[in-house]
């Protein structure tokens, strides 16, 4: 297992969680309370990411994750229900009805 440099962890998790295109950094930033500028020098390295900054990441993921696992329920019911719209119709053009 290949370990990380802290800046590039850092870099990984806002990427991971805040996607990578252009405004990852100001959304971390904003999530954990400190300036986009702040995070674009903990990436470079020029700054120390502290042990309280790293648990509020531990807390963002852990409430994504959270998020996450209340959403797949409600996602499956969903899918669930499609999955027997599209049966009902099928069924319908096979018979020749709609």
């Amino acid at each position: 297992m290949t370990v990380l440099p802290l800046p590039d962890l850092f870099e990984v998790v806002g990427k991971t969680l805040f996607g990578d295109g252009p405004m990852w950094k100001a959304q971390l930033a904003h999530a954990l309370g400190i300036r986009a500028d702040s995070v674009d020098r903990m990436c470079k390295g020029k700054s120390r990411i502290s042990p309280g900054l790293w648990r509020d990441i531990a807390k963002l993921i852990d409430r994504r994750m959270s998020d996450a696992g209340l959403l797949l329920p409600r996602m499956k019911d969903h899918v669930i229900e499609a999955e027997q719209l599209r049966f009902v119709k099928r069924e319908a053009s096979d018979s020749g009805q709609q």
